[in-house]
């Protein structure tokens, strides 16, 4: 599918770089109802308009040049202010994946990117605000079970691993999505 036909069925688009870290030159693509077509980098202002009888691929092509990105569907979050939850998760002196931290990166005011984020908390202080005890325990027992399982498929595909982050928000239906692993995750945001 081209990006103008993964805009029209989901409206919002990620465009990020195929080997990529600290969030670098990550794009939001948005259809907005109108048929304009807005394209931010980091923040929620758009640094871009396509008009809708513009192309938003030779724009694209412009921004991006040859190197090789991935797109991604957009979810609409559950909470206006921009957070991820990281996961990571390493291997214990017997080979096992475990959980060793589970944090929250929450984005600055009006961005969108939580690589290049405002403050970072334990998911014990976040989650609580947000849900009921018994919907923060499941979240919990799901964010501990995914990651494990995604640590163990990325190895098999990808050859032995130590250690490795699984990134997820929340949408606005409370269902969790993987955003993306990490094969060397930033401590600092741990």
């Amino acid at each position: 599918m081209s990006v103008s036909e993964l805009l029209e069925k989901y409206k919002l688009l990620y465009i990020k770089p195929s080997y990529g870290s600290m969030g670098k030159s990550v794009y939001r693509v948005e259809l907005k109802d109108s048929g304009d077509i807005h394209i931010s980098l980091h923040s929620l202002a758009p640094r871009y308009i396509c008009r809708k009888n513009e192309n938003i691929q030779k724009k694209l092509d412009e921004l991006l040049g040859l190197k090789k990105y991935m797109v991604q569907q957009g979810v609409h979050l559950l909470s206006q202010r921009y957070f991820d939850i990281r996961v990571l998760v390493q291997k214990g002196i017997l080979g096992e994946w475990m959980v060793s931290a589970i944090t929250c990166r929450v984005a600055y005011e009006h961005y969108f990117n939580t690589s290049v984020c405002g403050t970072i908390y334990d998911v014990s202080e976040i989650l609580p605000r947000i849900f009921m005890q018994e919907e923060t325990n499941e979240i919990l027992q799901s964010l501990y079970e995914v990651s494990v399982e995604a640590s163990q498929e990325a190895e098999t595909y990808m050859g032995s691993l130590g250690e490795l982050s699984v990134d997820f928000v929340i949408d606005e239906h409370n269902k969790l999505w993987i955003i993306e692993l990490n094969g060397k995750p930033q401590k600092k945001y741990i």
